[in-house]
């Protein structure tokens, strides 16, 4: 099955397709924790709660389990096995539900306070833990967090972007605007490495240069190390030291993709991303303009410079048109991403109007043939 995003009050249906030459029947489990499974059917398909779940089972080649009017109650991974007579067995991979919602949002009106879960973040100083933290500027929508040399915020454990199915580590949005004057990291954390010291659950948005970078890894499959993604936007989409605000929003979903936004526009995309297997709770914080040193992950590797506003997380990979809307709703400018007659628009500021007709009429009756009577 495939990872479904949903409304509250919406159904949602998981397909699995298989092959059997005799009548097979579909168990269908909502994930715990691989031992404490909820069955969700009888051995013949039938839901034990049938005003909660259907399901559908041609018997040869596919079933479907459709969880209705779900609600964040349902906000998990669901799977099933397939039997048939011959007493053949096979598990599918597991899909989860994950009701669409904002999970975070820090305004920084002065202080680091996320509006969502009403929890607060911690202004910190590295190497020298007796200095301030980010101080309180004027920003892009009202006030804004401004990091000198060493500063950086720890939003603590709980923090989103988080492991769990639907806090934002198997998909997710997370969009800031900035004004930087050095570039680094913007929001990261990162566990310890595991036992065999291949790297474990852990994401970093970043600037590198004038370039966005996104990193997400998750827990190792078969002992081996595995990341979701790297992506890191060409060019110099975000100035430096130019007194500039930028929009900056990266958007993931694992087995699917990668994006980097800046302005509301789309700088960098890869397919095909892998699939960790989990994602572990956090050991240490979440951190604002730092990440956390490969060596030793309680030391903070800061370096970022400049202003923080109005940082915002999803649990959902927001399309273009949401994240243009994030961009206008701010700066007020909308962006070119519609489809029109783009063909008549002769001066080249998406929109086709009495500007462009001049343009065409001026133009009226101009012939390129030559001999010249041959336009007559």
């Amino acid at each position: 099955p495939k990872m479904v995003f949903a409304d509250s009050g919406q159904d949602v249906a998981f397909v699995v397709e298989y092959t059997s030459f005799s009548p097979a029947f579909a168990v269908w489990y909502k994930y715990v924790d691989g031992v404490n499974d909820e069955v969700l059917t009888d051995e013949f398909g039938i839901p034990f709660d049938p005003s909660r779940y259907a399901v559908e089972n041609d018997g040869t080649s596919k079933t479907t389990l459709t969880v209705l009017n779900a609600t964040e109650d349902d906000q998990a991974q669901y799977y099933c096995i397939i039997a048939n007579m011959e007493q053949g067995q096979l598990e599918s991979g597991r899909a989860g539900l994950i009701i669409k919602k904002l999970l975070a949002h820090y305004p920084f009106e002065d202080d680091f306070v996320d509006l969502v879960n009403a929890t607060s973040g911690i202004g910190l100083n590295y190497p020298d833990a007796n200095l301030p933290g980010p101080s309180f500027v004027d920003g892009i929508d009202g006030r804004a967090a401004w990091f000198a040399a060493g500063n950086y915020v720890d939003l603590g454990t709980e923090a989103f972007p988080k492991a769990g199915t639907g806090n934002g580590m198997e998909a997710a949005t997370l969009s800031v605007w900035v004004n930087p004057t050095v570039a680094g990291n913007l929001m990261a954390n990162f566990n310890d490495n595991n036992a065999e010291g291949i790297g474990t659950t852990g994401f970093g948005f970043s600037l590198a240069g004038s370039q966005p970078r996104i990193i997400v890894r998750g827990e190792p499959v078969d002992g081996a190390y595995y990341e979701m993604g790297t992506l890191q936007a060409g060019g110099s989409p975000v100035g430096i030291g130019d007194e500039q605000w930028y929009l900056v929003t990266t958007t993931w979903q694992a087995g699917d993709h990668m994006k980097l936004y800046v302005n509301g526009v789309e700088v960098a995309s890869m397919t095909g991303v892998g699939t960790p297997q989990e994602f572990k709770p956090w050991q240490y914080g979440v951190l604002l303009g730092a990440a956390r040193s490969a060596a030793d992950r309680t030391i903070p590797t800061v370096g970022y410079a400049g202003g923080m506003d109005d940082l915002r997380v999803f649990n959902y990979p927001l399309d273009k048109f949401e994240i243009a809307q994030l961009y206008y709703e701010t700066s007020g400018i909308g962006l070119c991403i519609n489809e029109y007659a783009s063909s008549f628009d002769f001066n080249g500021d998406c929109r086709v109007d009495m500007e462009d007709f001049v343009l065409f009429a001026a133009e009226w009756l101009t012939c390129g043939r030559y001999p010249l009577e041959a336009c007559e």
